[in-house]
């Protein structure tokens, strides 16, 4: 999956004590990028651990869903105990969990090590995302504050992308395909885990006190702007579950044995697709991103539902690549919607419930095809959902079209240029300056002056502009 940061934090009243050591910015970026490899990396290996093991579809969808279930209590829950244990212990945590999740897949002869290791891959996701990503934006700068968000939301795209990619190439390549590859992982996130160096966190003597405050809610105004963004961020997601958790096992058993690397890239473009999305978002604004990515989503879905996901190679690629742009510009429109509409007291809550709701997209529906698969063929199974999906697309698409117009206002605010995921297009659109922005952002440089800045296009300036001097954006 995507960048999904916990959101809110506690209200923590710091009796006395020092101010902790900065954690290295890029380890933590890595941190972020490894958590979202691992979560992924199995997609290209489920056809092959099902042939081995013997489990039917339901369980199939079961292991790669159980992910999302646990994510979301862990979001909620464990992530705000960042600010409680601090932050870079928590991140800590998360990686070490990461890596037994992964030590499960190695060890994988039996089912049960395979759940487990998803179960321990949720957690570790769930309670370290928010963390690191308040470790990266830790500064009292709005400006900051976003682009740091960009960076770790771009950390996450590459992880969500290369975890099957580049794992369908090794098994192609190693001896020991099905172990190999996940004891790399661990071996990449225990040297992470000794880079991110000295562990900050509360000092002896720090009295914390407050509460989580991210528990779901929904907004007092712009509800119907907030609720189209929801189904667009469910809609988008549930796509991408499919293609992560079912299309390589519905592709195997059409076409032979096509090899893990060619799974890893059916997998991994559905996610790589999305990033020259990202570069869209500022010319389109909120609403018609997220009506042009419901279109794109949509014609994915009518290959899908008219194939049952079986087709020439060729065309599921293809297929992978419309479904990737639909994904960004339908998922980054809808959360720059939530970034619009998550702020003051509420914020926290806000955010909770839309990042539950991508979860829950990205797990429900592949349990639903699991379900099915018990009376009709997966592949018929698969393309049934699909053209469930369909269904919802369109409307979701209607809602987006009758709210863009009757909430203008709030599509308007939400320029992508104002949204962390805006920001991830500067980083995209120009790769060699977007390294060097990229590392001025992590570094805490003001990437938003001098050099850096006349990177930006111009309206990036000018929201950066507007951020520095901490106006809002007007209304047009």
């Amino acid at each position: 999956m995507q960048s999904i940061a916990a959101p809110g934090s506690l209200r923590a009243t710091l009796a006395r004590g020092r101010r902790p050591a900065e954690p290295r910015p890029l380890a933590m970026a890595a941190a972020l990028a490894l958590l979202a490899f691992g979560a992924n990396m199995a997609s290209p290996l489920y056809p092959g651990y099902q042939e081995r093991l013997g489990f039917d579809d339901l369980t199939l969808t079961l292991i790669y869903a159980v992910y999302a279930a646990v994510s979301v209590p862990a979001l909620l829950v464990l992530g705000p105990l960042g600010d409680r244990i601090g932050r870079v212990r928590m991140v800590r945590a998360g990686l070490a969990v990461a890596a037994l999740g992964s030590v499960c897949f190695a060890i994988g002869d039996a089912t049960a090590w395979l759940v487990v290791g998803r179960v321990l891959q949720g957690v570790a996701l769930g309670a370290a995302t928010g963390a690191g990503m308040a470790v990266l934006a830790g500064t009292p700068s709005r400006t900051r504050r976003r682009r740091v968000a960009a960076a770790g939301a771009l950390a996450f795209l590459v992880g969500t992308a290369a975890g099957p990619g580049l794992t369908g190439l090794l098994a192609d390549l190693v001896p020991a395909p099905y172990a190999t590859p996940h004891l790399v992982h661990a071996g990449l996130v225990a040297a992470v885990y000794a880079w991110l160096g000295p562990v900050p966190g509360p000092a002896p003597g720090v009295v914390l006190r407050g509460r989580p405050t991210a528990v779901p809610q929904l907004p007092t105004r712009d509800r119907g702007p907030f609720l189209a963004a929801m189904a667009n961020g469910f809609v988008s997601w549930a796509v991408v579950g499919l293609f992560l958790g079912l299309v390589p096992s519905v592709l195997t058993r059409a076409s032979g044995d096509v090899g893990t690397t060619v799974l890893g890239a059916v997998a991994a473009l559905v996610v790589l697709a999305s990033l020259p999305a990202q570069a869209l978002l500022a010319r389109l604004g909120a609403g018609r991103a997220q009506l042009a990515g419901l279109a794109l989503l949509g014609g994915g879905l009518v290959v899908l539902v008219t194939s049952g996901a079986v087709g020439p190679l060729p065309l599921v690629l293809a297929t992978a690549v419309v479904a990737g742009l639909g994904h960004g510009l339908a998922y980054g429109g809808a959360h720059g919607v939530v970034e619009t509409i998550a702020v003051g007291d509420r914020a926290a809550g806000l955010t909770a419930t839309a990042y539950v709701v991508y979860y829950l997209g990205a797990g429900i529906p592949t349990i639903a095809v699991g379900v099915l698969a018990t009376v009709v063929p997966l592949g018929v199974a698969t393309g049934a959902l699909a053209g469930l999906l369909l269904a919802a697309t369109a409307a979701a698409w209607c809602l987006t079209r009758m709210v863009s117009t009757a909430g203008g206002r709030v599509h308007r605010r939400a320029d992508a240029d104002d949204s962390p995921l805006g920001d991830v297009a500067a980083l995209i659109t120009d790769v060699p300056r977007g390294i060097h922005l990229a590392n001025g952002i992590l570094h805490g440089r003001r990437a938003g002056t001098g050099a850096a800045l006349r990177t930006l296009p111009k309206r990036s300036r000018n929201s950066a502009a507007l951020a520095r001097s901490g106006e809002r954006p007007r209304v047009r």
